[in-house]
């Protein structure tokens, strides 16, 4: 028993109690990081993908350069490269 008259086993099922919320509430965040980062990277790539149909159609009216259609196509290939 501890000074307080109440066995030492009621004492501790407050911290194990806490722990275990913790420990749970840890796990959720770690999956909604996990799926934001997921989300991220997908809209990264649908942008650059974009930016490459964009550049593509510039080019072909005159109003953008090739340098400007590689640089976008370099960056598709660069995300797309991450993801794999």
């Amino acid at each position: 028993m501890s000074d307080s008259g109440w066995p030492v086993r009621f004492l501790f099922v407050p911290v194990i109690t806490s722990l275990a919320s913790a420990k749970a509430g840890l796990e959720h965040l770690s999956e909604a990081a996990e799926a934001a980062m997921a989300k991220r990277e997908r809209a990264e790539l649908e942008a650059a993908d974009a930016n490459v149909r964009c550049q593509r159609e510039l080019l072909k009216r005159g109003v953008a350069g090739k340098s400007d259609l590689d640089r976008a196509e370099e960056k598709l290939a660069e995300l797309k490269a991450q993801k794999n």
